[in-house]
């Protein structure tokens, strides 16, 4: 029994080293990124990486968009230490860009998403966006919420025209409408967008425009689209995300199954060879005697050491030990 333990102890840690695998990951902070600037600044954002596994080197890049640089295309990071890089972003035209950074290494790509907001330098119509908070993840084919809220900051003309785009997280437009409206000083409108139902899995930005000649507003917010689980739910389950999991499971139980097989046996093997002896014994009967009762009384003590270490039962213990006293008894008998 105690091998068995020790043998489920050592597959345990087994277990634990792929747990620990697992976590020997790396993740950005933030996760996300929005900014705000005007045309032609620039905008420094620094970017920690925190690594929590072993040294490792990453590639730094974007997904194309000419509005983002980094200072740096690689990063080397120590063992669970953290590493840093500034992502550089402007332009020189007014309006909402949405793009990517990529940090990978040869086993994982981490996408760290980003939305740059360029006004003009004179801006006469300022707006604000926000989303109910039941529409920040939403089904395919689910409707989107918006309020929004424009200002009026200093035109002597109330008319402005709102524009209204939905994009992934490369840019492209999957929604897009306008309107014209007259605002005094301010005015607070409710908008709703039907997502369509072939709408990927991932994070999208709604974003407005408050349009007047070269005078541009702007404001945007990131939102999910996704799967959700409902009141009764399908399991859903992706193999390759626990692949190393699911293994350390597995191993931990074939190593508990042998062990465990391994030692019932053993103690199999043994009942059997005490109940061959106890047979044996059962059929002395002549000879030298003393000598046999002697082999009694030591097959007595062999019986009680197998039973304090657990090799056979109780009931097999006490049964031997009922015969081999009458079998002792019986060679007294014939002493007298």
């Amino acid at each position: 029994m105690r091998k068995l333990i020790i043998g489920l102890f050592f597959a345990a840690l087994l277990l634990l080293s792929f747990v620990n695998a697992l976590e020997e990951d790396f993740s950005s902070s933030p996760s996300i990124i929005k900014v705000s600037t005007k045309e032609g600044e620039n905008v420094n954002y620094p970017v920690n990486i925190v690594n929590s596994g072993k040294e490792r080197s990453l590639d730094i890049h974007s997904s194309g968009q000419d509005f983002i640089s980094t200072d740096k295309s690689d990063l080397t990071i120590n063992e669970n230490d953290v590493g840093n890089f500034n992502i550089i972003l402007g332009s020189d035209k007014p309006g909402v860009y949405v793009g990517n950074v990529i940090v990978s290494d040869d086993n994982k790509a981490l996408k760290i998403p980003i939305i740059l907001e360029v006004e003009s330098k004179n801006i006469l119509f300022d707006a604000r966006v926000r989303i109910a908070p039941k529409s920040l993840e939403i089904e395919p084919g689910a409707e989107l919420l918006v309020d929004i809220n424009v200002w009026n900051i200093g035109s002597s003309d109330k008319r402005v025209e709102l524009e209204y785009y939905i994009t992934d997280t490369k840019g492209k437009i999957i929604i897009s409408d306008k309107e014209s409206l007259s605002v005094q000083d301010s005015l607070a409108i409710k908008k709703s967008f039907m997502i369509p139902k072939t709408a990927e899995i991932g994070d999208y930005v709604f974003y407005t425009y408050a349009r007047q000649g070269s005078s541009l507003g702007t404001s945007s917010l990131f939102f999910y689209v996704g799967d959700f689980v409902s009141l009764s739910p399908a399991f859903s389950f992706n193999f390759s995300d626990y692949a190393y999991f699911i293994s350390g499971i597995v191993m931990v139980l074939i190593v508990g199954i042998f062990l465990f097989n391994y030692f019932t046996d053993r103690k199999l093997l043994q009942a059997v060879e005490w109940k061959k002896r106890i047979f044996d014994i059962k059929r002395m009967g002549s000879g030298n005697i003393h000598e046999a009762i002697s082999k009694l009384i030591y097959q007595r003590e062999l019986l009680g050491k197998a039973y304090e270490k657990k090799y056979i039962r109780k009931e097999s213990f006490e049964e031997g030990g009922k015969s081999i006293d009458s079998s002792i008894k019986s060679l007294k008998k014939k002493l007298l």
